[in-house]
């Protein structure tokens, strides 16, 4: 995706691992009820097999147009199936490629400690307004 093609968002995702777990209940329920919310939904896992729900979010992005959902791998050279997609860890780069300002969405991120930690000062440095980052540690 090109800068050219950024999104529009109302609500951004940040999960790490199992963190994705109540993320995901946020957005079926967006999605159930038809809401109308933009949604970029950022994943991190380690290897392509830890995945998780990404058959489902592909599916779900598949009839859904306004959620978005960037999966992207940190240890790419432990993945037994071959990755396309995003590598490395969620920074304040890989969002504001998909995602031209970002200084007025809401962000949720959930994951463990550390990596909770680390995005919500990136996005504070890249301008983001701390009371905007809603966290939730979860291992």
């Amino acid at each position: 995706s090109s800068a050219s093609e950024t999104i529009t968002a109302d609500k951004i995702f940040i999960a790490a691992g199992t963190g994705i777990a109540p993320l995901r209940g946020m957005v079926k329920f967006i999605d159930e009820k038809n809401l109308d919310v933009n949604i970029v939904f950022f994943s991190s896992c380690k290897t392509t097999e830890d995945i998780i729900f990404h058959e489902e979010f592909l599916k779900l992005t598949g009839k859904n147009k306004k959620i978005v959902y960037i999966p992207t791998i940190t240890r790419i050279n432990e993945c037994k199936k071959e990755w396309k997609g995003e590598k490395g860890r969620i920074n304040i780069e890989m969002i504001k490629k998909y995602i031209k300002d970002i200084k007025n969405q809401l962000f949720y991120i959930c994951g463990p400690n550390e990596m909770v930690k680390e995005s919500r000062d990136f996005l504070i440095s890249g301008g983001v307004n701390p009371k905007k980052i809603k966290t939730e540690v979860f291992h």
